[in-house]
This record gives structure tokens, sequence and C-alpha cells, in this order.
């Protein structure tokens, strides 16, 4: 046995030996040889040497081994020490394989019953021999573990000494059998299984603890309906079978009802299925009841058959009903209630009448206090009408108003977060608590929760709104303290309503928007050909306006009807078509109809400027005997020169006070069907043909 000094020295000059071996080899050749000799030595000498895929190859020391270039496994055994595998790569020749052998302890493994002899055994997953035996192994901590067939493994963790003997004694514990289970439902309730002939209860039914492997499963039901199946059963694994016991159905059929007149409602076995002319599909073979009912005509029923796959047919003309009288049903939320038909006292609600007549019939209640309540029952054939009241307090009146410097545009109101109505508003407001908001482009929207008690006045409300700019604020404050003023000069009067508020937005004859609903302009222009021309537009409702116009060049006088529809995109785009029919007269026999058609675009840059283009087509029939350039020398032909059309033209307006803009425009024909328009030519007798281009200077005026 070595010492401890001796055994540190061995393990010290391994290590310089397997270090000099390659460096020797290195030094004395290019390549490495295809076998090269090596050395293997062990502490303690005498130790078996294995080289695994070879063989023994003899005891320790071995001076020369040859051995092929590359990596094996030397397995060192001697008696006494413990079993040890080194890996080591063969490079060169003089190369030293080495190991230390540590003295082995040892392992004794017995059987504790009978089955546990000759049951195999492994040592950290390596077989190792079968119960009983005696096992050699390193010092250290090591797995037992002891297999057989039946039976569960059995396995251990041993720490072992050198020198050392652990002994264990070994009882097996049987596997137990691998089952599964089988879930089975069918398609009737409570139907009776059976698994490999043993009866097992009732559907839905789990049987468990069946042995993995095939099994037969028979479901019974009623009338000797029958379901078998073979399943195979899988280890902790559950199965299922379904057994489908009922018949096949019969295919669906269907019923196609008419009846004259049409729009009867239809129930089928009862249930609403729509109005005639009606097809219902999807229905069960066998008898069905169909009810038919019209107001004003008689109810009928029928009971029809249908056929599998097949289509029945109902065809019914409805009678005329007879007039039936009927009952009115009155019901209300206060005690006091007294209740009104047709102009009759019939007393307080709750209230049945009996026997109505047929007809209309006006139902009134009312209570002290409360606002009254009115509604219609119509009695045809015997029906019931049921009025339910609700009797609320009276509402009180609102008026709302708003303005703000002068620039208050397209304002509105909107209470309790409903849809906005524009100001000046008048309505009323129910008992409670409102919320109230109003809004204005440019302003800043104003809010205020309004608290209703019954009995209260009227109430009116008039705003100053404040602008966003800073200037108009400043006007709309002047403005206020003006109406502040004229308030305290008339102390003790009642406070005067607030003026609808004036329509602040740029409104040219030319442009593409319309003219707001409640809103109206007037236009004057001086032009050519037509030298005085006179318009009025009005805002009928949002977004459409209409209008006429006169103008007169002394040859001819125009009548003008016309409709503007349009929209404002982000105040600054208008978006717009325009239609007008004209009508024209004049002297010696002259006469004219037009009708015009364009669409139109208009930007506002700026704040008071407001530009537009446009682009249309026109039809004018003239009758008009004279030529283009003398309006005294007639033509020998026919009188009159039809034309199409088209035309554009631009517009450019500003605004140079509130209510008030100035607007030059023009306009050319492009393409037409027929040459120029003779009875635009020779205006004011200067001989010219007719220019096709045409300007107008006007003034607006909008309130």
């Amino acid at each position: 046995m070595l010492g401890p000094m001796r055994r540190a020295w061995w393990s010290v000059s391994m290590l310089l030996w397997s270090a000099a071996g390659p460096l020797a080899a290195t030094a004395g050749a290019q390549e490495p040889p295809q076998t090269v000799t090596v050395s293997v030595v062990s502490a303690p000498r005498g130790a078996s040497v294995e080289v695994l895929g070879r063989g023994e190859v003899g005891r320790t020391p071995i001076r020369r081994l040859e051995l092929p270039v590359g990596e094996h496994d030397f397995v060192f055994t001697r008696r006494g020490y413990a079993r040890q595998v080194v890996h080591a790569t063969v490079t060169a020749d003089g190369q030293t394989i080495g190991a230390d052998l540590q003295r082995a302890g040892r392992v004794v493994v017995r059987a504790d019953h009978l089955p546990a002899r000759g049951a195999s055994v492994r040592v950290d997953g390596m077989r190792a021999g079968r119960i009983p035996t005696t096992i050699q192994v390193a010092p250290g901590r090591r797995l037992i573990e002891v297999d057989a067939e039946g039976f569960l493994t059995f396995g251990r963790w041993v720490d072992v000494e050198e020198s050392g003997t652990v002994t264990l004694h070994v009882r097996l514990e049987a596997r137990p059998p691998d089952v599964g289970a089988v879930f089975v439902t069918s398609d009737v309730p409570e139907a009776q299984v059976e698994v490999d002939d043993e009866a097992r209860g009732a559907t839905p039914l789990l049987v468990e603890g069946l042995t993995v492997g095939e099994h037969r499963v028979v479901v019974q039901g009623p009338d000797d309906a029958r379901h078998e199946a073979t399943v195979t059963v899988r280890a902790d694994a559950r199965e299922a079978v379904h057994a489908a016991l009922l018949p096949e159905p019969e295919p669906p059929g269907s019923v196609s009802v008419a009846t004259q007149p049409e729009g009867a409602q239809v129930l089928m076995d009862g249930e609403p299925a729509g109005v005639t002319p009606l097809t219902l599909e999807g229905l069960t073979p066998g008898p069905h009841r169909v009810e038919l009912s019209l107001d004003g005509y008689d109810a009928e029923e029928r009971v029809v058959t249908v056929e599998s796959g097949g289509r029945a047919e109902v065809a019914v003309t409805l009678s005329a009903g007879t007039p039936r009288p009927g009952r009115i049903v009155v019901t209300a939320d206060r005690e006091d209630a007294f209740v009104i038909v047709d102009g009759l006292s019939r007393g307080r609600a709750p209230l049945t009448l009996e026997r109505v007549a047929p007809g209309a019939h006006t139902v009134r209640l009312q209570a002290q206090g409360a606002a009254p309540f009115e509604t219609e029952c119509v009695i045809r054939f015997g029906e019931t009408c049921a009025v339910e009241a609700a009797l609320r307090p009276p509402a009180v009146p609102l008026t709302v108003s708003a303005r703000g410097g002068g620039r208050l545009v397209d304002a509105t109101l909107s209470i309790d977060g409903g849809e906005p109505a524009p100001l000046p508003f008048e309505g009323a407001l129910e008992v409670g608590e409102h919320a109230l908001e109003v809004a204005a482009a440019g302003f800043e929207t104003h809010r205020e929760t309004l608290t209703v008690e019954a009995g209260a006045a009227p109430i009116e409300l008039a705003l100053t709104l404040a602008s966003t700019d800073a200037e108009a604020t400043d006007a709309s404050a002047m403005e206020a303290a003006a109406m502040e003023a004229g308030a305290t000069a008339d102390a003790g009067a009642a406070a005067p309503r607030e003026p609808p508020a004036t329509y602040d937005g740029f409104v040219s004859e030319s442009a593409a928007m319309p003219i707001p609903a409640g809103h109206a302009a007037l236009h004057v222009g001086l032009g050519w050909p037509f030298l005085l021309g006179v318009g009025l537009d009005v805002g009928v409702i949002a977004p459409i306006d209409l209008g006429f116009a006169a103008r007169t060049f002394g040859r001819l006088t125009e009548i003008e009807a016309r409709g503007r529809l349009g929209t404002e995109i982000g105040d600054v785009v208008g978006l717009g078509l325009r239609l007008a029919l004209i009508a024209g007269f004049g002297p010696d026999d002259v006469n004219a109809f037009t009708a015009r058609l364009d669409g139109r675009f208009s930007l506002r840059p700026a704040e008071d400027v407001l530009a537009t283009i446009w682009g249309g087509v026109d039809f004018s029939s003239d009758g008009y005997p004279f030529a283009e350039n003398d309006s005294t020398a007639r033509l020998p032909g026919g009188d009159r020169q039809d034309l199409i059309r088209a035309r554009i033209g631009a517009a450019v307006g500003w605004r140079f006070a509130v209510g008030w803009s100035v607007d030059l425009r023009f306009e050319g024909a492009l393409a037409s069907t027929g040459g120029r328009r003779r009875l635009f030519g020779d205006v004011l007798g200067l001989g010219n043909d007719d220019t096709e281009v045409y300007g107008t200077l006007g003034v607006s005026h909008h309130w």
C-alpha cells in the first residue's frame, strides 16, 4: 500500500511524463504516425488493463503498448481496489496513460424474500450482477437499483467508504396491472351497458379499472335497439363510446301559406312565424295547426299534414270581419287622476270600460299639479286597449338666446346630451335637473346645470359667449357692457328678450355654401351684358337655400328661380351644386328660356376673403329674329336659337363690414353647340358680337 507521500510523488511523475511525451513527439516529426507506442502505469502496480474494443492488454506497468492514434478508454482493475475507467487521447510515441486507484468499498446485496433472488442489480446505472452478489465500488455516494419482471424497481442511495462494506436487504413490491377506463353515452337515457358480458349499469356510465387491451361493450336500448363496439383500453387513459339507439329521423317537410289579401299574421303550432305569403321549412312530418289573423278580417285556422320531404300548401281567402265592441283599461301612477273618454268623465283610475263601441276614442287623464296625459284607443274587433298613464308636473317654458360680439355663427343648444337645436330656442323643460350646453364655432362652449321645480316661472337665458379670439372677446365684452347699461336704465322693467343672433358667415351670390336656415341675403350687381341685377336668397333647411333674381340690359329682362345645395368644411372650404331656371322677355317679341346647372368650390384663405370657382352647363332657347351684331336687321329664316354651352367662372369676394360684402365675378363660355348667343350681341347698339365673357361687380347684405 502506497503512503500519502509516495502517492503524491507518483501522481506528479505521471503528469510530467504525460506532458513530456507529446512535446518530444512534436519536436521529432511533422505528422503523427498511424500507430504509436505508449506506456500504461498505475498506483499501485499490478492492475489489469483493458482497452475497450481491443480486450485485455496486460498488467501495469506496461512499457510498450502499440495503439492507433485517437481516443481510447482504459479500464483498470485490481483486487481490493475500485474499478477505474480512464478516457485518453493517444497522439504520439512515448505518451503515458496512468491511473491512481482507490481502495474499493463493498456493497453486499441480498434478497429479503424469494421473488428478489436472481433480480438484476445496477450500480450508478451499470449492470453489476444478480442477487445475491457482492460488488466492489469506488468510495462515494452510489445508486443501487434492483429490477425483476412484474415488480417495481427497487432503488436506494448508499454512501460507500474506502475499504468499507454496505449491506442491502431487498424486498420487491409487485407491479400493479395497467388499467384504463371507458365512458359510455347514448342518445336515449338510462340505456343498459355490458362490458365483456358483465352488466355495469345505465348510461351515462364511466367504467373504470379495465385492464389494458380489447374489451367488448354492448349498449341495450328500448325496442330492442342495440349497439356493440370493441374498445382498445390504454393504460391511464379514458376511451369514449357513444351508442346511437334512436332511429334515423324522417326528412322534414315544408308548408307554403298564402292569403287573400296578403299580410296576415301566421302562427304555426301557436308560435309566431311571420306574415303571408310565407314558406316554412324544416317541419317535422305530421299534423300542424296554422292560425291566420289580419286587422279587419275574421281569424282563420287550418290543420295541415306535412309529409316527409314534401310541401303542403295552405291558401285562404279571408272574410271581412264585423266590428265588435271592446274594452278600455286605464291605470295611472296617481290615485287622484280623473279619466275622461271622448270628453266624458268616467271616474278615477284605475278604470275598466266594457263594451266600448268600435272606433277611435280619446282617453285623457287629469290630476292637480300635473300635465294632462292624452292618448288614443282604437277598437275594431273586440280588442282590449290598455292605457298606462304616467302623470308628470307640467313642463316649464324655456327660452335661450346667445350673442358673441356680432360674430356668432350657427350657435346650438344641447339639453341633457341630446341632439343640438339652433338658437334662439323656445321650448320647455320637465321638472328635474337638466344639463345645458351652448356651442358655436370660434367661441368657448357654455355649460350649466338647471334645476327645474314644479310650478316655476318661465326661464329665459340670454347668454354672451366668449370668443376664442382675443379681439373678438373684447368686442363681446363691450357689447355685454352696453346691454347691461341699457338694462340698468330700464330698471324695474322686465328684462328684454335677446334678439336672434346675426348670421356672420361669408355670404356671396356666387359662393358654394348655402345660406343657413332662418337667414337671408340681398344682392345688387352691375355688369356685362346685364347692366343691372338684384337677387334674394333664403336659407330653407340645412344645407339648402332657395332664391330668385331679376336682371336686365334693356332688350332682355330675365327672372330667375334658383336653389343651392352645399356644405362647408372646417370654415375654410365649401362645396356645392346650383340649379337655376330662367325666363326672359323683351320688346319685339323677344323671349328666352335657360336652364343652368353647375358645381362650385369655395376657399376662404383669410377671415374676410372668399374665392370661388365653378363649372357647369346650360341650355338656352332664344326667340330673337335679329342679327347678332345688328339688332335692327331682322333675319329672313326662323327666329329661335337653341344652344347648349359649357361654362367656367371665378369670383373673389371681400367682407368690408359685418353683414356686408362685395365680390367681382367673371364667367365665360368654353364650348357651344350652336355658336355664339345672338341675343347677347349688339348690346346698347354697339354693333358687337356676343363676347362670351361676362362680368359682374356685386354687393351683398345678409342678416
